[in-house]
């Protein structure tokens, strides 16, 4: 197994300005970037699972209680799942910088997601290039379905499409999952007659009489829907005279 360790004030790209205004570009969006070419450089070169054994405080931009510390773990526990990491990064911290009900918590919503993937019975498995309009989407594809999270962290994904190219034509069954909120909030019927797909993502989750938003980021989950088998014929055949 390969594994790798990210402390991103160690020598990887992070904002360095002394303010986000005068950022070329977003701590957020430098991190997960970091976690992605790392996991799919490692994936790429030695061809084995990819772990990250240690990553996390005190090498981020943000301090542990600010809420883009909160967005900064969240983030790693997505992208690295959609690059095709082995297992949840061990993020390096205890005690207020890690177990509370907020940041904590996030796995229990990740395993959410991960309990509709049957990873021990996907085959031939491999990173997937999908896009979405001013943001960055990853994802993984296999025989039996494809995963994914797309991200914008200098606005949001909300209303967004996200691009998928290289699909066998046929219908798929296409499942939104809300990562903050932790739940599926849309399953639905698409279909690809040529090859690529466009998935728009919502604006808002409506429930009743709440309203929850969309948000930066979404995670999807695509699986083939096998054609139905052509029906019998109804006609009976003639009998000779």
């Amino acid at each position: 197994i390969a594994g790798r360790e990210i402390y991103e004030a160690q020598g990887f790209p992070i904002t360095k300005s002394a303010s986000l205004d005068s950022a070329d570009i977003h701590p957020l969006t430098h991190s997960y970037t970091n976690y992605a070419k790392q996991v799919s450089k490692i994936w790429s070169s030695y061809e084995k699972p990819v772990i990250i054994g240690e990553t996390g405080w005190d090498h981020t931009f943000y301090e542990p209680g600010m809420p883009g510390y909160l967005a900064l773990y969240h983030n790693t526990l997505w992208v690295t799942l959609a690059t095709g990491s082995a297992m949840s990064p061990f993020w390096w911290a205890y005690s207020g910088r890690l177990n509370d009900h907020i940041v904590s918590s996030q796995l229990t919503t990740l395993r959410k997601f991960t309990d509709q993937i049957p990873f021990a019975r996907l085959t031939a498995v491999a990173p997937l290039e999908i896009s979405i309009a001013d943001g960055r989407g990853y994802a993984i594809k296999s025989n039996e379905m494809i995963f994914g999270w797309v991200v914008n962290s200098d606005t949001d994904v909300a209303g967004d499409a996200i691009q998928i190219s290289t699909l066998k034509p046929g219908k798929y069954k296409l499942k939104l999952f809300h990562t903050w909120r932790g739940e599926f909030i849309q399953d639905k019927e698409v279909e690809s007659p040529s090859g690529s797909l466009s998935i728009k993502l919502p604006y808002l989750h409506t429930t009743g009489s709440h309203a929850n938003y969309v948000g930066s980021d979404m995670a999807f989950i695509l699986e083939p829907i096998a054609p139905e088998p052509p029906k019998a014929s109804n006609k009976m055949s003639k009998k000779r005279k």
